[in-house]
């Protein structure tokens, strides 16, 4: 098991400004975690909001805010640079390296070319899409870099986020605590929790090598 903990930089601020509920959300926010993995400074005791990134059987990403806790799966490899005291992130299916130029691709694809789309039809946008390659002169590498865009596009995200809402509380509608299940307003759903959970509890719910929760 490997676990990082990372403080959230200034640019977390906006993406955490709004919930997240569409794809596009958590693709952004995935591909701002993977920059602040290879570049930011792991801790053992973050000092305000931080992300965490457990491996073991699972990979998950947790976002740690004060009552706040959004977690999804984190579908890429990940590596120590002992020698750099750093972290490198890559595609598995590919071996394409998440860093520098081709995180800035990806980003430039998913944050800005498809800010203001309301579907991912990577094949509508790929004259601006090349155009995006072209200036970085990573044409060379269309096709791993096509082949990771599909895969944030069709990998699960199995989110939850964990709620301690104390404005929002009213009684069983919106408990106090609770879990909310799936990002989308036609899917998603609320379970009760009975107290407030820490980022190590929500862990331990989602970690299948410990025993099974129960919601009875």
């Amino acid at each position: 098991m490997k676990e990082y903990k990372i403080e959230l930089t200034v640019e977390w601020n906006r993406i955490l400004k709004n919930a997240f509920r569409e794809k596009k959300d958590i693709i952004k926010a995935l591909l701002a975690s993977i920059a602040l993995l290879t570049y930011g400074n792991t801790t053992d005791r973050p000092s305000k909001d931080y992300l965490v990134l457990r491996i073991d059987k699972m990979k998950r990403l947790f976002i740690v805010e004060s009552n706040r806790i959004t977690s999804f799966n984190f579908p890429f490899g990940i590596e120590e640079r002992q020698q750099e005291n750093s972290l490198f992130v890559y595609d598995p299916i590919t071996d394409l390296a998440l860093e520098g130029v081709n995180l800035a691709i990806l980003r430039s694809i998913f944050v800005d070319l498809m800010e203001d789309e309301s579907s991912y039809s990577l094949i509508d946008l790929d004259s601006d899409i090349e155009k995006i390659m072209d200036s970085f002169d990573k044409h060379h590498e269309k096709d791993r870099l096509w082949s990771v865009m599909k895969h944030l596009i069709e990998c699960e995200t199995g989110y939850l986020r964990f709620d301690y809402d104390p404005e929002r509380e009213d009684g069983l509608l919106h408990p106090l605590n609770h879990l909310d299940i799936n990002y989308s307003n036609e899917v998603t759903y609320k379970l009760g929790l009975n107290s407030r959970k820490s980022v190590d509890e929500l862990i331990d719910i989602l970690d299948i090598n410990t025993n099974c929760s129960s919601i009875l």
